[in-house]
């Protein structure tokens, strides 16, 4: 499905530098209309990435993910998604206000602040009433 963030991805083909894909990232639904661009998930070929998306929320075996998440307004405000994962994960917020939840704590993340997410159980909520987008590289923390 294509999205409004578009994504140009270089590569070394047939001895030269080139672009090897420019057009929409692939959009996954994360239900209440929230979404996932799924930009990038090494390691691959170094070529062209294959079409489509298998959704799958961490990176893989000693890999990476790079995403871009959008909150719609008032997103699991009640009832965040809370998850743990085994992944160092990097993030900043590009746009709007994200409420990160932690097991008894919770913070309000504002445009340009940025957060490392350690393997600790977490969830997201957007409570403001603008769309939120969160940019953030997920690397396997698995030993």
């Amino acid at each position: 499905m294509a999205s409004g963030i578009r994504c140009v991805v270089t590569g070394q083909i047939d001895g030269r530098g080139r672009i090897a894909q420019d057009g929409p990232a692939p959009e996954v639904d994360m239900g209440e209309g929230g979404k996932v661009y799924e930009i990038w998930r090494a390691p691959h070929p170094t070529g062209v990435e294959p079409e489509g998306v298998a959704w799958d929320v961490s990176p893989p075996n000693k890999g990476s993910v790079f995403r871009i998440a959008e909150f719609p307004p008032h997103y699991a405000s009640d009832a965040p998604w809370m998850h743990l994962t085994q992944t160092i994960d990097y993030g900043c917020i590009i746009e709007g206000e994200l409420t990160l939840v932690m097991d008894g704590e919770e913070t309000i993340l504002r445009p340009g602040d940025v957060f490392v997410q350690r393997a600790a159980n977490h969830g997201w909520a957007n409570r403001s009433d603008r769309r939120c987008r969160m940019a953030v590289i997920l690397i396997d923390g698995a030993q």
